[in-house]
Order: C-alpha cells, then sequence, then structure tokens
C-alpha cells in the first residue's frame, strides 16, 4: 500500500464522500417520483457510519461498501479508518456533544469480535450495546429512542417508529444529527410561499441586505447562494429555480453524478442582494429506515442473511444488518451576521433581489466544499420553539362604529366642562377613554359598570357590527388607596397581546359552557378569571366572570413573553 501524504488522502476521503453525496441524494429523489416531498439527510453521518461496518465485513459485503462509499483502496484500512474518523469529527464538532448520536444496538444474542469492538472505539469512538436481554420489541424500541433522546439533549425524538423493528431483526445501526445555525430567533415577516401544485401558504420570512456570494446557473435555470453562518466555517448552499416550480427539473440535474461537485468546485463572485428566505426546520418527518435506498445503491448484501459476509464482526454466520436508521433535522432561524459597512455604504452597486419563496435546494457546507446536510425544501415547515400566532390588526371601521355607539349612550358630553355640564357636583363621576381619548363621562361607578357589561355582551355577540371582537374593556373601580386612576378604559389600537378565556357572564349562552372571549393585559387585572371548575364553586356569583379554557393555559402565554424562551427550562418546557 501507498504511504500517503496527508493532503492526498483527505482529497480522496472528501471526493469520495462528494460522490456518496451526490449518489444517495439521486437514489432518495429517484424515490419521489411521483411527488416531491421535504428531503433532509446527513451523508457525512452516513459515510462515517457505513466505514464502521466496513471494518468489520469482508468478501462480497465488504467490496459492495467499498464501491458504496468510493473507498479509496490504494490507501491502507488503518490509515483510512483514522483519516475518515478525523476528517468527520472536525466537521462535524460543533453537533458532537448536543446534537448528535450513533450506535449499533444488538437486539439479539451474538458474539462480537473483540477485534471489531476495539477497532470501533479506537477509530470512531463509537460502541455497541445489546439489548438482547430485554422483552419485548416495544421496550427495545422505546430503550433505542430514549437513549438517542438524551444523546441530542431533546432534540430528536422517536426516531425509531412503531412497527419497524420486528421479531425477526437481529440488529440496527442507528445514526442522528441535530444542526441548529443559532440559537437566537431573528424577526419575520408572515410572506407568502408558492408550492409545486400551484397553491400558496403563509411562512415567516427572514431579510437581510449583505454581499453574499453568488453564482448564476443558466443550464439548470437557477442560481446559487453561498450564505455565511454564525457556525464558524459553515456556510449555507441554496439553490433557487428562476420559476415556481422549477424544483422537478432542478433535482432532475442534481441527482446525474457530478453535478453538485461541479457547483461546489465553481467560483462564486460576491454581489450585494436582498435576502429573503424562510425560517423552517426540515427533517422531522419521513421514514428514517435506509435500508431501501442503500439497496437501491447496490449495497445489496449486508441485509441478507444468506449473503451477509460480516466475518469481521462476529463469530456467527448467517447473520445481517436488520435496519439503517437515520435522522437529520436542519434549523435554520437567522441569516448570520449583517455586514454593516455594506448597509452604511452609499456606493451605486445594484441590489439583486434572493427570494426564496418557492421551492429550493439546500446543502449545509464545511469550509465551502463539504456537504453536511442536504436536502431540498417543498413546503417549510415552522422552526420549533414557542408558536408565534399571525395578528390581526383592527380595521378604522370598527373604532368609527364603537365611538358612534358610544355618543348614543347618555354619556355626558365632553364639550362642555366639568363644571358647566355639573359634574363638580356628582364627585363620583368617571371618565370613559377609548383608545387614550376622552369620549364622555359615566355619572357613576355603577352606571361604568352598566356600561362595560353592554359592551361586553355586544363584544361576544357574533352578528354584532359596532364592537369589535378585540376590543378591550377595563372598568378600574375607584378605590380609597392610590392605584389606577378609576374610570372606563377601551382599547381597539394594533400591537396589544390577546387571549382566549371562556365567558360564564356575560353573552346569549352562558347556560351553554359560556362563550369564547378575547382579553387583553390590562384589563385582566379587573376581570374574575378562575383556572379551574372548583374555583367557581367556591365563589359566589357575583365573583364569577371568567375561566381559562385549560388549567395550563397561562403558561403558554407566558413562555412566549419570556426572554431567551430556549434557555429557560421551565415555562418552555411546558410548553413543549
Amino acid at each position: 500500500m501507498a504511504e500517503p501524504t496527508a493532503t492526498a488522502l483527505n482529497d480522496a476521503i472528501h471526493s469520495g464522500l462528494l460522490e456518496f453525496t451526490e449518489d444517495i441524494y439521486g437514489q432518495i429523489v429517484r424515490f419521489q417520483r411521483e411527488e416531491l416531498t421535504n428531503v433532509c439527510v446527513a451523508p457525512i453521518c452516513l459515510y462515517d457510519m457505513l466505514s464502521m461496518l466496513l471494518s468489520g465485513s469482508g468478501g462480497a459485503t465488504r467490496i459492495e461498501l467499498q464501491q458504496v462509499l468510493h473507498w479509496p483502496g490504494r490507501f491502507s484500512d488503518s490509515i483510512v479508518h483514522h483519516a475518515i474518523s478525523a476528517f468527520t469529527m472536525s466537521c462535524l464538532l460543533p453537533f458532537t456533544r448536543t446534537g448528535m448520536a450513533r450506535r449499533m444496538f444488538l437486539l439479539k444474542h451474538a458474539q462480537l469480535k473483540p477485534q471489531f469492538m476495539n477497532d470501533l472505539h479506537y477509530y470512531y469512538k463509537c460502541t455497541v450495546e445489546k439489548i438482547d436481554t430485554l422483552k419485548g420489541i416495544e421496550s427495545k424500541r422505546r430503550y433505542i429512542n430514549r437513549w438517542v433522546t438524551e444523546s441530542t439533549q431533546h432534540q430528536i425524538t422517536n426516531l425509531v417508529p412503531v412497527d419497524l423493528i420486528t421479531e425477526a431483526s437481529w440488529s440496527c445501526v442507528l445514526s442522528a444529527l441535530h444542526c441548529e445555525t443559532s440559537s437566537t430567533k431573528v424577526a419575520t415577516r408572515e410572506t407568502l410561499f408558492h408550492l409545486l401544485n400551484g397553491s400558496k401558504r403563509y411562512v415567516q420570512m427572514m431579510h437581510k441586505v449583505d454581499r453574499i456570494l453568488m453564482l448564476e446557473l443558466p443550464e439548470l435555470e437557477a442560481f446559487a447562494i453561498k450564505l455565511p453562518l454564525h457556525l464558524s466555517n459553515y456556510q449555507l448552499l441554496l439553490i433557487l429555480p428562476y420559476a415556481n416550480n422549477g424544483l422537478v427539473n432542478l433535482v432532475q440535474h442534481l441527482e446525474q453524478p457530478g453535478t453538485l461537485s461541479t457547483i461546489l468546485a465553481e467560483e462564486f463572485t460576491y454581489e450585494i442582494l436582498s435576502l429573503y428566505v424562510p425560517q423552517f426546520t426540515q427533517g422531522h418527518r419521513g421514514n428514517p429506515d435506509l435500508n431501501p435506498i442503500l439497496f437501491g445503491l447496490g449495497l445489496v448484501s449486508l441485509f441478507d442473511r444468506t449473503k451477509a459476509d460480516l466475518s469481521g464482526m462476529m463469530e456467527e454466520m448467517g447473520l445481517a444488518i436488520s435496519h439503517i436508521i437515520h435522522r437529520a433535522i436542519f434549523e435554520i432561524a437567522d441569516l448570520g451576521a449583517v455586514n454593516q459597512a455594506v448597509i452604511a455604504s452609499p456606493g451605486t452597486e445594484a441590489i439583486r433581489e434572493f427570494r426564496a419563496d418557492h421551492p429550493f435546494f439546500l446543502c449545509l457546507l464545511y469550509d465551502h466544499h463539504t456537504p453536511i446536510v442536504i436536502g431540498h425544501v417543498v413546503k417549510p415547515r415552522r422552526s420549533r420553539g414557542p408558536i408565534y400566532a399571525v395578528c390581526e390588526t383592527p380595521k378604522q371601521s370598527s373604532v368609527d362604529s364603537l365611538a358612534s355607539w358610544l355618543s348614543t349612550h347618555k354619556l355626558r358630553p365632553v364639550e362642555l366642562s366639568r363644571q358647566l355640564s355639573g359634574i363638580t357636583e356628582e364627585q363620583n363621576a368617571l371618565p370613559v377613554l377609548l383608545d387614550g381619548r376622552l369620549v364622555g363621562w359615566s355619572s357613576s361607578w355603577a352606571e361604568c359598570l352598566l356600561l362595560a357589561n353592554e359592551l361586553r355582551d355586544l363584544k361576544l355577540d357574533k352578528s354584532s357590527t359596532q364592537v369589535p371582537y378585540s376590543l378591550e374593556i377595563a372598568a378600574v373601580p375607584p378605590t380609597e388607596v392610590g392605584s389606577q386612576y378609576p374610570g372606563l378604559y377601551l382599547f381597539t389600537g394594533a400591537s396589544r397581546l390577546l387571549r382566549p378565556v371562556k365567558n360564564i357572564k356575560n353573552g346569549s349562552q352562558v347556560g351553554a359552557g359560556g362563550l369564547v372571549e378575547w382579553i387583553g393585559t390590562f384589563e385582566q387585572p379587573y376581570l374574575n378569571i378562575a383556572v379551574t371548575e372548583k374555583e367557581l364553586e367556591e365563589r359566589s356569583a357575583e365573583d364569577q366572570s371568567h375561566i381559562e379554557l385549560s388549567p395550563e393555559c397561562i403558561f403558554s402565554f407566558v413562555a412566549g413573553l419570556t426572554p431567551y424562551q430556549e434557555f429557560n427550562q421551565v415555562f418552555a418546557s411546558i410548553t413543549r
């Protein structure tokens, strides 16, 4: 065997990984001939995992693995295994502690060779775990899933689906990777995304203007960018078709051997782009069983007990790998750091738009050329974490109709002074304000409460056009101690947090269990909101007005307002 230089060996491994990436992506695309769906796979993890199996194989199985991996056979196996392990670990370093899991599980009793176990640990820092003593397939499946969940810090759960492993399953090899470009989620705007079938859906779109590496691909009817990420030395390759439905044509080109390698070898040039990319999480769904994909690549004997040669792995013959299970989850929550010099400079360079508002291809790269995660986005899935609601802006017509309604309800006029209108004689008179504007005076607290209840009845009446459902009605009572200035405060404007509770006092369906009412943060302290039915039983009828939709409902809103939600393990864990 040749004594390799470090450069020659790394080049050979990198070349083999690129070819393997193109092969496996092409095979996945061929499985989606009828309809393209979201794809996310980590070829570098699969390359690493299959290299482990090669160290314990022989005969035809070894030859098949070498062909699938494009193994650099001119070098000795020990040197190649050591180099592959070092190469993959350097590429995956940010994810190894909290987002990566790989292990071989023996579901039935078998005697493994000590040399294989030593090689696996020495080269790949991986182990084989025997769980043959666990009773029942379901207990084994749960054990594996629990281990993956703990190894990935609860980022990947339920990796092995029900019914995947059976009583006939002897072993499974699994690999899981969670890649998160940043723990900080940037501001987004709701924007339409065009689907392949011609329909549209709303997605959360991120935006920035920056100088970004770009490449025109006219032969693919697309253009590509390399987006720098917060993770040092990582880039996101996005290839966007010109047409909204151009992904089908694009993947047909990308499934051909050499296409992706050619694109990565091209010289990208910097251009100032106005960049729009959806905020999404890729890879939660889909069958994690890769047996059919690898079988299509030519890895046939590994899964057949009559043909598999695992003589370097175990003492017994007639055993095979039952399942190779893989899942990669890729989250993009921001677009990386913005070059402030680009924004501040008054240059004359034209700004082009890169708007990923239709299906596109993606590839997470290490050092511009090594694929970590590859796939395509057909229908962006919202990033995980606290759920943000789609907001509606109140219409001005609703505000005008409410002001008109209030003017007909015996309020003391605003035009006259307090002295002329006789309010100085009525010390209990309270102001009525609409969006901070004084619209009249109520002669007493009792009259103020009657007006508030009448407004709340109309608010709950779906047929009413005079009072919007988003109206906030805060009746602040007079007290003997210092407090909020008493009066009736009405709010209809935007930028208010509203949440649903059940009104059991107002409306026409009180006897039917109450109506859902949206309340605001200002009025909440002045309402009697029970958490459970038991609380209502303990209160008098006068103290009953609202009840939570569910006992834990309030925590969803508290978590949404908590700074750094991803690091708050109390409320964040409750809402997930």
